[in-house]
């Protein structure tokens, strides 16, 4: 199962800047329509859809399950699932859209492989129990910590592994939540060897060239920030993408990705990777 989902092609366009993404976006828009379209013909007044479809994890044909309790409502009293939350396959794990998306997608990269030492990072994700079965070894750092102050008296913060410890961090719907950002994804940085890779998914902004924080009253006395929050910290857009150069990343890349067959269905559902 692990070395043959790696067969099977991510379905994805990955974009460096929102330029590069307006321009497939302008070019594909009646690609993007028909895909709408066809979602929302599958609305329905039934509690649960139940599609037929092929699982790119489990390597075998799968049934998606989508509940229609929160959805989109339509004409005639139907509803819309929401795609991005629904969609579990009918394997033991029972794992939704966007876990299977995250393994297919570190599989099909060449990011994830039996010899692969693993981090996560952040709150527990939809995939995490299939990531330990592939990966050699895995560690799971909850959160950041605080970790006194430079030389400018400036908060430190750090998640508490040796450098260059890691080929593989991988983190789920969490940097939202972390108002210390850059210092997350320095320390994410520094925790990975030369050609590692970084995993994560994001409520990302395709359309916002700039993130919008909301830190400034959440500063302690001492001028530190917590290293969590329950609400979202940051609506974060392209320039995240900069945050993570800063941070010592070659490269990174927002992928964007559907597909009927395989369950991936909603609008412009993101994985991001960035690379050392």
């Amino acid at each position: 199962m692990n070395n043959l989902s790696r067969s099977v092609r991510f379905p994805s366009v990955a974009f460096a800047t929102l330029e590069e993404f307006e321009v497939y976006r302008q070019a594909n828009r009646e690609r993007f329509d028909g895909r709408y379209l066809h979602e929302t013909s599958l609305a329905s007044s039934e509690p649960v859809i139940r599609r037929p479809g092929s699982c790119a994890v489990c390597l075998r044909s799968a049934v998606f399950s989508s509940s229609t309790a929160r959805g989109e409502p339509q004409a005639g009293g139907l509803f819309m699932p929401e795609w991005d939350h629904e969609q579990y396959c009918d394997c033991e794990d029972r794992i939704p859209q966007r876990g299977r998306a995250l393994l297919h997608f570190a599989q099909a990269s060449g990011s994830l492989h039996a010899w692969t030492r693993l981090l996560l990072f952040g709150r527990p994700g939809l995939a995490d129990n299939r990531l330990r079965m592939i990966a050699h070894t895995t560690e799971a750092i909850e959160r950041l910590r605080p970790f006194g102050f430079d030389n400018g008296l400036q908060p430190c913060y750090q998640i508490g592994v040796r450098d260059a410890s890691f080929h593989l961090v991988v983190s789920t719907n969490y940097l939202q939540h972390v108002p210390p950002l850059s210092a997350a994804l320095n320390e994410i940085r520094r925790a990975l060897v030369p050609g590692g890779r970084f995993i994560f998914t994001v409520p990302f902004r395709m359309q916002s060239a700039t993130s919008e924080s909301r830190i400034a009253h959440l500063r302690q006395e001492n001028g530190a920030l917590p290293v969590e929050t329950h609400e979202d910290a940051h609506e974060l857009g392209w320039d995240l993408l900069d945050r993570i150069h800063e941070a010592g990343f070659a490269d990174a890349r927002v992928h964007t990705y559907w597909s009927d067959e395989l369950g991936y269905l909603g609008s412009f559902k993101t994985i991001c990777m960035a690379m050392t």
